[in-house]
Protein backbone atom coordinates (compact mmCIF):
# COMPACT_ATOMS: atom_id res chain seq x y z
CA UNK A 1 0.00 0.00 0.00
CA UNK A 2 1.38 3.38 -0.92
CA UNK A 3 0.71 5.14 2.38
CA UNK A 4 3.24 7.72 3.50
CA UNK A 5 4.62 6.91 6.96
CA UNK A 6 3.33 9.16 9.70
CA UNK A 7 5.10 9.79 13.00
CA UNK A 8 3.51 10.99 16.25
CA UNK A 9 4.23 10.95 19.95
CA UNK A 10 1.61 9.76 22.42
CA UNK A 11 0.72 11.69 25.60
CA UNK A 12 3.08 9.27 27.39
CA UNK A 13 5.89 10.24 25.02
CA UNK A 14 5.99 7.01 23.03
CA UNK A 15 7.04 7.57 19.38
CA UNK A 16 4.65 5.86 16.94
CA UNK A 17 4.94 5.33 13.19
CA UNK A 18 2.24 4.02 10.84
CA UNK A 19 3.12 2.49 7.48
CA UNK A 20 2.08 -0.10 4.94
CA UNK A 21 3.16 -3.71 5.45
CA UNK A 22 5.47 -5.46 3.01
CA UNK A 23 4.31 -8.95 1.92
CA UNK A 24 7.40 -10.54 3.47
CA UNK A 25 6.42 -9.09 6.88
CA UNK A 26 3.05 -10.82 7.17
CA UNK A 27 4.45 -13.20 9.79
CA UNK A 28 4.68 -10.26 12.22
CA UNK A 29 0.96 -9.53 11.87
CA UNK A 30 0.13 -13.22 12.36
CA UNK A 31 2.24 -13.24 15.52
CA UNK A 32 0.33 -10.22 16.86
CA UNK A 33 -2.99 -11.88 16.05
CA UNK A 34 -1.92 -15.10 17.79
CA UNK A 35 -0.74 -13.30 20.93
CA UNK A 36 -4.04 -11.43 21.10
CA UNK A 37 -6.08 -14.61 20.51
CA UNK A 38 -4.24 -16.55 23.21
CA UNK A 39 -4.68 -13.68 25.67
CA UNK A 40 -8.44 -13.92 25.09
CA UNK A 41 -8.53 -17.67 25.66
CA UNK A 42 -8.61 -19.07 22.11
CA UNK A 43 -7.66 -22.75 22.03
CA UNK A 44 -6.59 -25.27 19.43
CA UNK A 45 -4.29 -24.44 16.54
CA UNK A 46 -4.21 -20.67 17.03
CA UNK A 47 -1.82 -20.11 14.12
CA UNK A 48 -4.28 -21.83 11.76
CA UNK A 49 -7.21 -19.84 13.19
CA UNK A 50 -5.39 -16.53 12.73
CA UNK A 51 -4.67 -17.12 9.05
CA UNK A 52 -7.22 -15.81 6.60
CA UNK A 53 -7.69 -16.51 2.90
CA UNK A 54 -8.26 -12.79 2.27
CA UNK A 55 -4.86 -11.74 3.61
CA UNK A 56 -3.01 -12.13 0.27
CA UNK A 57 -5.59 -9.94 -1.50
CA UNK A 58 -5.75 -7.19 1.12
CA UNK A 59 -3.51 -4.31 2.14
CA UNK A 60 -2.22 -4.15 5.69
CA UNK A 61 -1.34 -1.18 7.88
CA UNK A 62 0.83 -1.45 10.97
CA UNK A 63 1.92 0.87 13.77
CA UNK A 64 5.43 0.54 15.13
CA UNK A 65 6.77 1.76 18.44
CA UNK A 66 10.30 2.15 19.71
CA UNK A 67 12.76 -0.29 18.22
CA UNK A 68 10.29 -1.32 15.51
CA UNK A 69 7.99 -3.15 17.94
CA UNK A 70 4.64 -3.93 16.29
CA UNK A 71 1.88 -2.29 18.35
CA UNK A 72 -1.13 -2.61 16.05
CA UNK A 73 -2.33 -3.77 12.64
CA UNK A 74 -5.42 -3.50 10.46
CA UNK A 75 -6.41 -4.97 7.12
CA UNK A 76 -8.26 -3.12 4.36
CA UNK A 77 -9.96 -4.60 1.32
CA UNK A 78 -10.95 -2.37 -1.58
CA UNK A 79 -13.88 -3.37 -3.86
CA UNK A 80 -11.49 -4.53 -6.59
CA UNK A 81 -9.56 -6.63 -4.06
CA UNK A 82 -12.78 -8.27 -2.85
CA UNK A 83 -13.72 -9.08 -6.44
CA UNK A 84 -10.33 -10.74 -6.99
CA UNK A 85 -10.69 -12.68 -3.74
CA UNK A 86 -14.20 -13.89 -4.59
CA UNK A 87 -15.79 -12.21 -1.57
CA UNK A 88 -15.20 -10.11 1.50
CA UNK A 89 -14.84 -10.68 5.23
CA UNK A 90 -18.21 -9.15 6.04
CA UNK A 91 -20.03 -11.37 3.52
CA UNK A 92 -18.72 -14.49 5.26
CA UNK A 93 -20.20 -13.43 8.61
CA UNK A 94 -23.35 -11.46 7.76
CA UNK A 95 -26.47 -11.61 5.63
CA UNK A 96 -26.02 -8.23 3.97
CA UNK A 97 -29.60 -7.72 2.83
CA UNK A 98 -30.05 -4.11 1.66
CA UNK A 99 -26.30 -3.52 2.05
CA UNK A 100 -25.73 -5.28 -1.28
CA UNK A 101 -27.12 -2.15 -2.94
CA UNK A 102 -24.93 0.24 -0.91
CA UNK A 103 -22.25 2.40 -2.57
CA UNK A 104 -18.76 0.88 -2.84
CA UNK A 105 -16.84 1.02 0.42
CA UNK A 106 -13.44 0.18 1.82
CA UNK A 107 -13.64 -2.76 4.21
CA UNK A 108 -11.54 -2.74 7.37
CA UNK A 109 -11.26 -6.06 9.17
CA UNK A 110 -9.16 -7.92 11.70
CA UNK A 111 -7.84 -4.87 13.59
CA UNK A 112 -5.59 -5.95 16.46
CA UNK A 113 -3.64 -4.13 19.16
CA UNK A 114 -0.73 -5.20 21.32
CA UNK A 115 -1.15 -4.93 25.08
CA UNK A 116 0.14 -1.70 26.55
CA UNK A 117 -0.75 1.84 27.67
CA UNK A 118 -0.84 3.35 24.16
CA UNK A 119 -3.66 1.27 22.70
CA UNK A 120 -5.99 4.24 22.20
CA UNK A 121 -3.31 6.24 20.38
CA UNK A 122 -2.40 3.25 18.19
CA UNK A 123 -6.06 2.68 17.24
CA UNK A 124 -6.52 6.37 16.39
CA UNK A 125 -3.40 6.42 14.22
CA UNK A 126 -4.46 3.32 12.29
CA UNK A 127 -7.98 4.63 11.71
CA UNK A 128 -6.59 7.92 10.40
CA UNK A 129 -4.30 6.03 7.99
CA UNK A 130 -7.24 3.95 6.74
CA UNK A 131 -9.27 7.11 6.12
CA UNK A 132 -6.41 8.62 4.10
CA UNK A 133 -6.18 5.47 2.01
CA UNK A 134 -9.93 5.46 1.34
CA UNK A 135 -9.76 9.05 0.11
CA UNK A 136 -6.94 8.16 -2.26
CA UNK A 137 -9.22 5.49 -3.75
CA UNK A 138 -12.09 8.01 -3.97
CA UNK A 139 -14.21 5.88 -1.64
CA UNK A 140 -16.62 7.79 0.60
CA UNK A 141 -17.52 5.00 3.00
CA UNK A 142 -15.84 2.56 5.37
CA UNK A 143 -17.41 -0.76 6.33
CA UNK A 144 -15.68 -2.00 9.46
CA UNK A 145 -15.60 -5.41 11.13
CA UNK A 146 -14.21 -5.05 14.66
CA UNK A 147 -13.24 -8.10 16.72
CA UNK A 148 -14.40 -7.93 20.34
CA UNK A 149 -13.66 -10.20 23.28
CA UNK A 150 -16.64 -11.30 25.41
CA UNK A 151 -15.75 -8.69 28.05
CA UNK A 152 -15.52 -5.91 25.45
CA UNK A 153 -18.86 -6.96 23.98
CA UNK A 154 -20.36 -7.03 27.46
CA UNK A 155 -19.10 -3.49 28.08
CA UNK A 156 -20.63 -2.31 24.80
CA UNK A 157 -24.01 -3.83 25.63
CA UNK A 158 -24.05 -2.62 29.22
CA UNK A 159 -22.42 0.77 28.82
CA UNK A 160 -25.13 2.66 26.97
CA UNK A 161 -26.57 2.36 23.48
CA UNK A 162 -24.17 3.07 20.60
CA UNK A 163 -25.34 4.90 17.51
CA UNK A 164 -27.30 2.46 15.35
CA UNK A 165 -28.16 2.53 11.69
CA UNK A 166 -31.91 2.52 10.87
CA UNK A 167 -33.47 -0.93 11.29
CA UNK A 168 -33.91 -1.48 7.55
CA UNK A 169 -30.19 -0.92 6.99
CA UNK A 170 -28.95 -3.41 9.59
CA UNK A 171 -27.24 -6.57 8.40
CA UNK A 172 -27.90 -9.85 10.20
CA UNK A 173 -25.19 -12.23 11.43
CA UNK A 174 -25.21 -15.79 10.15
CA UNK A 175 -24.31 -16.86 13.72
CA UNK A 176 -25.27 -14.63 16.65
CA UNK A 177 -23.32 -14.09 19.86
CA UNK A 178 -23.97 -16.15 23.00
CA UNK A 179 -25.65 -14.70 26.08
CA UNK A 180 -23.22 -12.94 28.39
CA UNK A 181 -23.18 -13.31 32.15
CA UNK A 182 -22.92 -10.43 34.59
CA UNK A 183 -19.21 -11.15 34.96
CA UNK A 184 -18.49 -10.80 31.24
CA UNK A 185 -18.10 -7.03 31.39
CA UNK A 186 -15.03 -4.90 30.91
CA UNK A 187 -13.81 -1.82 29.10
CA UNK A 188 -15.15 -0.82 25.70
CA UNK A 189 -12.83 -1.83 22.86
CA UNK A 190 -10.39 0.98 21.89
CA UNK A 191 -11.46 0.42 18.27
CA UNK A 192 -15.17 0.87 18.98
CA UNK A 193 -14.60 3.86 21.24
CA UNK A 194 -12.47 5.64 18.67
CA UNK A 195 -14.78 4.82 15.76
CA UNK A 196 -17.80 6.19 17.64
CA UNK A 197 -15.83 9.41 18.22
CA UNK A 198 -15.13 9.56 14.47
CA UNK A 199 -18.88 9.28 13.76
CA UNK A 200 -19.21 5.57 12.90
CA UNK A 201 -22.52 3.80 13.45
CA UNK A 202 -23.26 0.19 14.32
CA UNK A 203 -25.02 -1.51 11.40
CA UNK A 204 -26.06 -4.86 12.91
CA UNK A 205 -25.86 -7.25 15.84
CA UNK A 206 -22.42 -8.85 16.26
CA UNK A 207 -21.58 -12.14 14.59
CA UNK A 208 -19.77 -14.83 16.59
CA UNK A 209 -16.54 -16.65 15.78
CA UNK A 210 -16.62 -19.73 18.07
CA UNK A 211 -13.06 -20.81 17.25
CA UNK A 212 -11.47 -17.52 18.29
CA UNK A 213 -14.17 -16.79 20.91
CA UNK A 214 -14.67 -13.38 19.40
CA UNK A 215 -17.64 -11.27 18.46
CA UNK A 216 -17.35 -9.30 15.21
CA UNK A 217 -19.19 -5.99 15.28
CA UNK A 218 -20.18 -4.39 11.93
CA UNK A 219 -19.80 -0.61 11.78
CA UNK A 220 -20.16 1.97 9.01
CA UNK A 221 -18.53 5.38 8.62
CA UNK A 222 -19.34 8.02 6.02
CA UNK A 223 -16.04 9.81 5.45
CA UNK A 224 -17.61 13.02 4.16
CA UNK A 225 -19.91 13.31 7.16
CA UNK A 226 -17.00 12.60 9.48
CA UNK A 227 -14.92 15.35 7.87
CA UNK A 228 -17.76 17.88 8.00
CA UNK A 229 -18.49 17.11 11.63
CA UNK A 230 -14.84 17.57 12.61
CA UNK A 231 -14.59 20.92 10.81
CA UNK A 232 -17.83 22.30 12.27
Amino acid sequence: MNVMPKHIRTPLGTPLRVRGLQPTEMHAVLDLRMRDARAQGAGGNVEYLCRDALDPFAHHLVVEGEGGALLGAARVLAPADALSAGGSFVEALFNLGAWREAPPSLELSWPVLAAGPDRLAVAALLIEAVLRYARRLNLAHLLLCVHLSPTELGALRCGGAPVWMPALLRMRPWAGTPSLTREARGEVSPWVGRLLVEGARVCGEPAWDPALRRAVLPMWLEIGARTSRRCA
